[in-house]
Formats: structure tokens, C-alpha cells, sequence
């Protein structure tokens, strides 16, 4: 079974016995687990949620 990360834009997929490994990036990926992460976007924020194992994406407004 293979395990879907974000290496920049590239995908980067990890097989399941070295998911240890999978989660020590340093500076090129990120892994979200029980965490939001919030982005601005001159208007609009925008915030990463773990969803099952899936990240979907949220738009907020933001007040002038």
C-alpha cells in the first residue's frame, strides 16, 4: 500500500514499512496530524484540515 506526501509540488509516494521514515521531512514536505495550518492570500485565508487522512482545503474571508 502507498502513502501519498507533499514533497513541494512534486508528489512523493512512500511505501507503508518505511512510514517512519515518511515522517521525518526536514525542509521539503510537510505532514499535517492534528494540526491546521493558515496561509494568507491577500484576500482570503486559506486553512489545511486533516479529514481522514485527506487534506482538504478551506477558504475563509478576511475583514479589510
Amino acid at each position: 500500500m502507498l502513502n501519498f506526501f507533499f514533497s513541494n509540488i512534486k508528489p512523493t509516494f512512500v511505501q507503508e514499512e518505511t512510514i517512519n521514515e515518511g515522517f521525518v521531512f526536514i525542509t521539503k514536505a510537510f505532514v499535517f496530524i492534528n494540526a491546521i495550518f493558515i496561509c494568507k492570500n491577500e484576500s482570503s485565508v486559506y486553512s489545511l484540515y486533516l479529514t481522514q487522512k485527506y487534506l482538504s482545503i478551506r477558504e475563509k474571508e478576511v475583514l479589510p
